[in-house]
């Protein structure tokens, strides 16, 4: 509590970072990386895929 009427007065500023929003600026971005990063991206859910199948597989699938 001590904190919070310490504090009382004081506004609160938000601070912003292209590294921790959602959406980054444009600018950053070249033709380029935004391939290479959407690429990167179907490759990784592709991945997930396989290997959410191979689970799938391995405990519900298989009868030995």
């Amino acid at each position: 509590m001590s904190y919070e009427t310490a504090n009382i007065n004081r506004t609160n500023t938000i601070e912003k970072s292209y590294l921790i929003e959602r959406n980054p600026p444009e600018e950053t971005y070249n033709p380029r990386e935004k391939e290479w990063t959407e690429k990167a991206v179907k490759k990784y859910a592709d991945a997930q895929e396989k290997k959410w199948q191979r689970w799938n597989e391995a405990m519900f699938e298989r009868s030995d």
